[in-house]
């Protein structure tokens, strides 16, 4: 959600490719269930590179076990970019 770890780090991020890509890059939070509504709207995107999922391991590692069934494959659906912090 806004104002939490994950969102406060992307937002930091943000600032730097904004800065290096020359361009304005949008955080979009989209909080609940935990993380699988933001994850599943980033899924559904169009595969162009411009869309990104900063996430905590909620909608990847512990969702699929918790919540009966996801709108997306946790796996599939995403590429790894980069590990930001463990």
């Amino acid at each position: 959600p806004a104002g939490g770890s994950t969102d406060v780090l992307g937002r930091a991020i943000a600032q730097q490719l904004d800065a290096e890509l020359a361009t304005r890059v949008i955080i979009d939070n989209r909080p609940g269930a935990t993380g699988t509504i933001g994850a599943a709207r980033v899924a559904r995107a169009n595969a162009d590179g411009l869309t990104l999922l900063g996430t905590s391991i909620g909608p990847q590692a512990i969702a699929p076990h918790v919540i009966g069934k996801l709108t997306y494959d946790p796996v599939a659906a995403f590429d790894p970019v980069i590990l930001i912090g463990t």
